[in-house]
């Protein structure tokens, strides 16, 4: 029996151990590698919660006290607003005295309602644009929602009256204005309690005031044609002139003329608020 050559056969033990001792070393300089990653992950993470609070999981994070900050910022800017109508209104009021036209009286209503609605919607975006906490998102929404509601109307009265060419246009811009105070009046009312809500102490609405009615001048009426007046016949001028045939004179039997029906006032056009005080009831 042949005697076995010990060359033909590696030695696989000592191949072995070669290769298992880089093997060895690797774990420790993979796990320093994932502890870096790790790490840098986590600092981005966070940075995207410092720049971006709106995004990821820190949405549940939200300042409670600087949101309700902010609201009283808004309640305050609505008094504000509220204060530039009044004045806005007393300003349409002369201009409706003075106003020698109908394009007259329409400028002035328009202008003072343009201004309300860029108002408005200013201090509206500002909101709109809030991150609530959780547990006003609800309140916060329905808010939103009622406030654009009236904004929205303000923008379509505005909209009549840049497009109403003479009086018969102008008067049914203000007649729907009329018909929609309610509505507004009530959202009006509903979004001055959101925000109070929300902003709880913060939050300190001025109290509504009544202010007078502004009302549109009568429109002027039409002169009457100057006719020739149709000179009387001969029996006519005779029988006028002809003395009583005896006896006292009866009644008049002149057909009577019916009175002039009092005119019904105008509708008001008071610069309509998309907030504040209710716009539809004592406010004018």
């Amino acid at each position: 029996m042949a005697a076995r050559n010990p060359r033909s056969h590696p030695r696989r033990t000592r191949r072995s151990s070669r290769r298992a001792t880089p093997l060895s070393q690797r774990p420790a300089v993979w796990l320093a590698t994932l502890s870096t990653v790790v790490g840098i992950a986590t600092g981005m993470f966070t940075l995207r919660d410092q720049v971006f609070p709106g995004e990821g999981s820190t949405a549940r994070a939200v300042n409670e006290g600087a949101y309700r900050a902010h609201i009283g910022v808004i309640c305050d800017e609505l008094d504000t607003s509220e204060r530039a109508r009044r004045r806005d209104d007393r300003t349409v009021a002369r201009k409706l005295e003075a106003a020698g036209g109908t394009m007259a009286a329409r400028d002035a209503l328009l202008h003072a309602a343009r201004r309300a609605a860029a108002r408005s919607s200013h201090t509206l975006a500002e909101f709109a644009g809030m991150q609530a906490p959780r547990a006003s998102t609800g309140v916060h929404r329905a808010t939103v929602v009622r406030w654009r509601r009236n904004v929205e109307r303000v923008l379509a009265y505005v909209e009549r009256l840049d497009r109403a060419p003479d009086r018969k246009a102008l008067d049914a811009a203000v007649d729907r204005l009329s018909l929609e105070r309610p509505a507004l009046a009530r959202d009006s009312q509903r979004v001055n309690e959101g925000l109070e809500r929300l902003g709880a102490d913060s939050c300190d609405i001025d109290p509504p005031v009544v202010a007078a009615e502004i009302r549109l001048p009568p429109a002027p009426t039409p002169r009457p044609s100057k006719r020739p007046a149709a000179k009387p016949s001969a029996a006519a001028t005779a029988a006028a002139t002809a003395p009583p045939t005896g006896g006292a004179a009866g009644p008049r039997v002149n057909t009577p003329g019916p009175s002039n029906p009092p005119a019904t006032a105008n509708p008001r056009v008071n610069t309509p608020g998309p907030t504040g005080p209710p716009v539809g009831a004592g406010e004018g």
